[in-house]
């Protein structure tokens, strides 16, 4: 006899939902590491090490199961600044002919898996699929001057407020506001409307942000 289920609705299995949720925010991720991290750590580690480093902790992560997708990312930039912080560690002490946290293939092979396993459960998106749709807009991120770099990074990214933003630059919530208003508009023309296709994000109004961490 099927033996009936009295606990109410279940939660999806890992395979189905964190798996894929973690799929749909792997294009973000690259650019969450290109502004997080400093020049020097990437070229220590690099950047595909850092991303799959991160997707592993939140594969391990209880805490990550079954999250919503604005929680989920939430939840992805704790989990990417500890990482990098942990990096940045390792990397002090670690010879310089160590290109990277993890040995050669790592990082291509922790990305497949996920890749694979998202493939097999529910959702429109692969890691491999996002991670690509993002390498355009990464590199012309990375061209863009570092002033609007660092406030697309703090307003886009991390979800702060402008008067959070401006606390860390130094500048008013107005100014930034101007700044992060230009930054978008250069990004937008050096990548064909960057900012409106960030992998895994509907296209929104210039100013509007991820939302805050807390």
């Amino acid at each position: 006899m099927e033996e009936k289920d009295h606990g109410g609705p279940q939660p999806l299995t890992p395979a189905v939902s964190t798996w894929t949720a973690i799929a749909e925010i792997a294009g973000r991720l690259d650019l969450l590491v290109a502004h997080l991290a400093s020049p020097a750590l990437l070229r220590r580690v690099g950047r595909d090490d850092l991303v799959s480093d991160i997707v592993i902790r939140l594969i391990e992560s209880d805490s990550a199961r079954d999250l919503r997708a604005d929680d989920l990312w939430r939840f992805a930039r704790t989990v990417a600044r500890n990482t990098i912080v942990d990096a940045a560690r390792k990397a002090r002490h670690m010879p310089r002919r160590m290109a990277s946290m993890l040995g050669p293939g790592d990082s291509s092979s922790t990305l497949s898996m996920l890749s694979g396993r998202a493939a097999n459960s529910a959702g429109p998106s692969s890691i491999a699929a996002g991670r690509e749709a993002s390498q355009d807009l990464l590199r012309s991120f990375m061209d863009l001057p570092p002033e609007h770099r660092r406030v697309i990074g703090l307003r886009r990214f991390e979800g702060l407020s402008a008067e959070e933003a401006g606390a860390r630059m130094g500048r008013s919530a107005a100014a930034v506001h101007s700044l992060f208003r230009r930054a978008l508009e250069a990004w937008s023309k050096a990548g064909r409307d960057g900012p409106a296709r960030l992998p895994g994000k509907k296209p929104n109004s210039p100013g509007e942000s991820l939302g805050p961490d807390r």
